[in-house]
């Protein structure tokens, strides 16, 4: 399922397995369109789980990550918001602008 879904998604925290930056308690942190998020509830019918994918839902490993697109990483590499980022990791960027020359 995770592997064929073709929807395009931002990298928003709604879209992140676990609704926190790198999944919190419960989720992985990859990005899945809202079809691939479910909530898990217990017997009582209490929510012990919200927005996580099937396999988080599970307490299975997660998934591999998709490789992120041409556009996100252009973003990264040019929007102000990712200075920082750029800053402190330029091995990083120097793979991603080879990346995009390929």
């Amino acid at each position: 399922m995770f592997g064929t879904c073709k929807k395009e998604i931002d990298r928003g925290l709604s879209y992140v397995c676990g609704n926190d930056m790198y999944g919190g308690e419960h989720g992985c942190g990859l990005f899945f369109c809202s079809e691939h998020l479910n909530d898990v509830y217990d017997e009582n019918d209490e929510c012990i789980k919200s927005n996580v994918c099937e396999r988080c839902a599970k307490n299975e490993e997660p998934f591999s990550p998709k490789p992120d697109t041409k556009e996100w990483i252009n973003w990264k590499l040019e929007d102000y918001s990712w200075r920082a980022w750029r800053d402190e990791n330029p091995l990083k960027v120097e793979e991603m602008k080879k990346y995009l020359k390929e």
